[in-house]
Order: structure tokens, then C-alpha cells, then sequence
């Protein structure tokens, strides 16, 4: 068996066991390149704020959704990103089951409450990060990237040039041909041209993955208790002092920590679009116990991000990885196709493409 029928067998039918994963991947990674965005596009009547210009401050946003919603307890709120924006709160109930609510930051108004799969995008985040829960769901999304990767590699080795071919005429598409033959020549030459960016998605990915792997502890069914230790006063107090150790900068996000703590996170878009300065703070004494600007932050996901989602590259390279993320998604359909072909169309195929 030649070297490039190894690399096309091997190829197969890693695509093949690990075809749905890469699904799910590709397809939730595209969908997350524009995560808000795509959320108010969704969903305008529960992520798009109707009331007018000018917020309430979040401890009275707070009280009313506790008001609301007094069997739970809110563990993260972001704040909005845009001027239509709402806030997004995640929160848990007593059980430790994980809801979502958007609020109005106009008015406090509940805009949707659910679960996770009743917010699109945020079911895409969850299993885009972790499929299930645990170390295991993060294990799965490991392997599925080296088997992304693997077939890359695989892909390259079997449309490898032969000495003296051109690389242009190789990547040819010959559209006269039958469409069964058709479709690999198009699978080949799409699979080709996307790989450099598949590539950098792949091992940024596996890092920022590895590093969530190696950083999550034993599992527990401790639930935090989120903001039952805090008023909504004393949480506006906490607001306050994290902004004067960061006045320039915009919040990103709100974490209870467990109820003894709160950390705040504030845009550091000097470094890049996805760097966080924080701050923990203690809202009984009113007090920072430690400030960790952006550029001292160790987390790894910091650096990587930007070239995970494109962002480095600004609207362009957002764009350039939505169309790596459909091109994954195109080839992962167009190959499970192809393998249903009849035996005799695949032999044919495949002789005229290793032949060119």
C-alpha cells in the first residue's frame, strides 16, 4: 500500500469515529466567533433591552431579580457589551442546576429566564467547552482536536505534490467532471486552503483546553452561595472601589465567589479584546485583597484567545475564523458523503486525483 493510501485510510476513518464531535465542534465554535451578536439576532425579544438610554445600578437590578427569583442565587453577571445590550446573569438553585436570565439594565425587568437551552448560544458555549460535565467533557474536547489535527496532517500527506507537479494545478477544481469525482476534488481543495487557519485554531484551542484540564479540581456538588451574603448596596460600595483601582477601564463581568467574595473584571483592550484586569475584593470591609492587572495575569487562555477567535486580526480575523469553522462543518458532511459512495466511484476518484 503506497505511503498516500496510508495517509487517506487513516484520514477516513479518524473522520469517520470521530465524526460527530467535530460536528459539534464546528459548529459551536462558529457560533460563538460572534456570541452576543448572534444571541440578540436570536433571541431579540430576550437579549435586546427595551427600555430607554440610562442603567440602573446593578445592586437595584440585583433586588429585583431576587425579588423575582428568591430560590436562587446569581453567580456571574455580565454586563452589556453593546448600548441595546442587556445584563446576563448565570445563576443556580438549591439543587446546584445551572439557569440564565437576561435583564433589563433600564429597568430591571426580566427579560428571559431558563435553562441553558433556552439561550441557543449559551447551550453552543457549554458544549463547545465541555460537552459533559467535568474533566471528562473537557478529555473529549481534547481528542476531538487531535483528531482534527491528525487528519489535517494526514490530508496534507495525501494530497502532497508529486516532484515536478505544480502546487496551483493540484488544487484545481474541475468542474466538468461527474459530481461524485466532483466532490472529493472540491473536499481536497477546500481542506487544503483552510488548513493554515485550521491549524492555528487547533493548537490554541488544545492549549487554552490543556490548561482548563490541568486547573479543574476533584468534582463536588458544593454549590457557592452566591450573593446571599450581600446587600445590594454594599454590592454597589464593592463596584466602586474596584473601579478606582481601574477608573479607565470598562467592567466586563461580575463573579460571586462564595459569598464571602466578589471579583470584578474590567476590559483591557491595551492588551487585547479578550484580557481581563481583576480585582477580588472583601464587601464587608469594603477592601481590595488583590488587584491583578492584565499584563501580570499567568492564564495562558488570555494569550491565546485572541488567535483562537481571530479577534488578534480584528473584524477580519473574526471573520477568516467563521469561515474556517463552516469550512470544518462543509467537510465533515462533504467526507461522510464521499465514504457512502459506491466502492467503484471511490476507486476511480481517488486514482484521478492522486494522478491529478
Amino acid at each position: 500500500m503506497s505511503s498516500k493510501r496510508k495517509f487517506l485510510r487513516l484520514h477516513k476513518w479518524i473522520g469517520l469515529v470521530a465524526f460527530l464531535t467535530i460536528l459539534l465542534q464546528s459548529i459551536t465554535g462558529s457560533m460563538l466567533v460572534y456570541r452576543w451578536e448572534l444571541a440578540r439576532f436570536l433571541d431579540p425579544g430576550g437579549l435586546v433591552r427595551k427600555s430607554e438610554p440610562g442603567d440602573q445600578a446593578l445592586g437595584v437590578v440585583l433586588s429585583l431579580v431576587e425579588k423575582r427569583l428568591p430560590e436562587m442565587e446569581v453567580q456571574r453577571v455580565f454586563y452589556p457589551d453593546a448600548l441595546d445590550a442587556t445584563y446576563f446573569l448565570s445563576l443556580v438553585n438549591s439543587e446546584g442546576i445551572a439557569h440564565f436570565a437576561s435583564v433589563d439594565p433600564g429597568n430591571g425587568q426580566i427579560l428571559r429566564f431558563g435553562t441553558v437551552w433556552q439561550f441557543p448560544v449559551e447551550a453552543a458555549l457549554m458544549l463547545h467547552y465541555q460537552p459533559v460535565s467535568g474533566k471528562l467533557g473537557t478529555s473529549i474536547v481534547l481528542l476531538t482536536g487531535i483528531c482534527i489535527l491528525t487528519m489535517c496532517i494526514t490530508g496534507i500527506g495525501f494530497w502532497w505534490p508529486q516532484r515536478g507537479r505544480r502546487w496551483r494545478n493540484t488544487l484545481a477544481v474541475n468542474w466538468r467532471l461527474k459530481p461524485r469525482i466532483l466532490l472529493r476534488q472540491f473536499h481536497r481543495t477546500v481542506g487544503i486552503l483552510q488548513t493554515p487557519m485550521l491549524l492555528v485554531i487547533l493548537i490554541t484551542g488544545l492549549m487554552i483546553g490543556g490548561e482548563i484540564l490541568l486547573a479543574e479540581g476533584p468534582s463536588s456538588s458544593h454549590v457557592s452561595s452566591g450573593t446571599s451574603n450581600h446587600s445590594p448596596s454594599r454590592i454597589d460600595d464593592v463596584i466602586d472601589v474596584a473601579r478606582g483601582v481601574f477608573p479607565q477601564s470598562t467592567i466586563r463581568d461580575i463573579r460571586f465567589i462564595d459569598g464571602n467574595h466578589i471579583k470584578v473584571q474590567f476590559y483591557a483592550l491595551e492588551r487585547n479584546t479578550h484580557a481581563v484586569h481583576q480585582v477580588v475584593l472583601n464587601p464587608v470591609g469594603l477592601s481590595a485583597l488583590s488587584v491583578t492587572p492584565a499584563d501580570r495575569n499567568s492564564d495562558l487562555w488570555m494569550v491565546l484567545l485572541p488567535f483562537h477567535t481571530g479577534s488578534v486580526l480584528g473584524w477580519i480575523g473574526r471573520v477568516i475564523v467563521l469561515m474556517a469553522g463552516l469550512a470544518l462543518t462543509i467537510l465533515s458532511c462533504v467526507g461522510l458523503v464521499i465514504w457512502l459512495q459506491k466502492p467503484q466511484v471511490k476507486s476511480t476518484a481517488i486514482k484521478q486525483i492522486i494522478a491529478g
